[in-house]
């Protein structure tokens, strides 16, 4: 028997009301993802397709690590002192990061499953270099210091060994000039940028292309741009003048201000996947950290279990398309833990769904 008039239109209402309900608010497992046997190893990077860099600490040291397909590679650069950290990894699992030399500053390194490490050093950055972002290809960037470097932001390219000076136009000349701190599958950049010496004034900037765009959040006095994704949104944090820090969203000049529910001494921003969910955490009246995720104008809160002195998602690429987070959160013992925490598929949509269209045919048969 076709369905009735009344029939088609109670179905028609109920997948209405269904959709115009109010979402749930997001849910999250928690999965650890530190090396067993170790206390402090905080998870700093997530790729697509789950692949996660992180840091460990041991009897020995730090040394970074990569969690792929379950097995994990510790990475050590060799004659490194002061410790191995990574800080990005992509869908190939290579690794971008930096390490401490015997004399003291930091310098950079990717690594290459089935190659190892290559130093990142740009011609004349003499002092120090950090890599903080790796896109598909393997193009890093970063910023060093040197002598006849500057403070100036890089990118490098493993296809000829090639590096590309990041300094915008018309930052200062000071240690930190240009600051990059992420790139994306496309090579575009972002990062922040100082226009006085001192005291200095940090705004943020995106270049595609060779084209610059600086910017400075709405009533921001520094504005800090810590990821870049592949539709050219920017996510960061913006202090004002009262000292207060908020997250941001930066979408071709237009800026979205993110404050977290609960946050009284910031917000603080620094993921941002393909589809414009961001990451973060903000601190609450007790000064105790949540981690958080923004997507579609809402807040999740995370609140990792066994977190006693707060939940941090705090570096730049630690988010992915899938909308899983990495970060970590302090024990008991005041230990960083590393953990993944996986969006839960929201039931009770699907069952109010459920439940309507198995009642159409009872109500039919009423009908008749």
């Amino acid at each position: 028997m076709r369905p009735t008039g009344t029939t088609a239109l109670l179905a028609t209402t109920l997948l209405a009301t269904l959709l115009a309900a109010p979402a749930a608010a997001q849910t999250y497992s928690f999965t650890l993802t530190g090396p067993p046997g170790t206390l402090y190893n905080p998870a700093t990077a997530i790729s697509n397709n789950g692949n996660i860099a992180g840091i460990y600490s041991d009897a020995t040291g730090y040394h970074g690590y990569l969690l792929s397909s379950g097995a994990f590679t510790t990475l050590d650069v060799a004659g490194a002192q002061n410790g191995t950290y990574a800080f990005a990894v992509n869908d190939s699992a290579q690794v971008a990061g930096y390490y401490g030399t015997a004399a003291g500053p930091f310098q950079g390194f990717s690594y290459t499953p089935g190659t190892g490490n290559t130093l990142i050093t740009p011609p004349g950055a003499n002092l120090e270099t950090y890599a903080l972002s790796i896109n598909a290809t393997g193009q890093v960037a970063g910023n060093a210091q040197g002598t006849t470097f500057g403070g100036n932001g890089f990118v490098y390219s493993p296809a000829g060994g090639t590096y590309a000076t990041q300094s915008v136009p018309g930052s200062a000349a000071s240690y930190v000039a240009t600051y990059t701190t992420a790139i994306n599958n496309a090579g575009h950049t972002a990062g922040w940028f100082s226009s006085t010496d001192y005291p200095a004034n940090y705004l943020g900037y995106l270049e595609v292309g060779g084209t610059t765009t600086t910017f400075l959040a709405p009533g921001s006095a520094f504005t800090y741009v810590n990821g870049l994704n592949n539709a050219d949104q920017v996510v960061g944090t913006s202090v004002d003048t009262a000292g207060l820090s908020h997250g941001f969203i930066w979408d071709n000049g237009a800026f979205t201000m993110l404050d977290a529910p609960g946050a009284v001494f910031g917000t603080f921003a620094f993921g941002i996947n393909t589809y414009g969910a961001v990451s973060g955490y903000f601190l609450d009246s007790a000064n105790f950290a949540h981690g958080f995720v923004y997507a579609n104008g809402s807040y999740a809160i995370l609140d990792a279990p066994g977190a006693v002195r707060g939940t941090w998602s705090e570096f730049g690429a630690n988010i992915n398309d899938s909308g899983q987070v990495v970060g970590y959160y302090l024990d008991a013992g005041g230990w960083a833990t590393g953990f993944r925490a996986d969006p839960i598929p929201e039931p009770a949509s699907l069952a109010l769904l459920a439940a309507g269209l198995l009642a159409l045919p009872a109500l039919r048969r009423r009908r008749n």
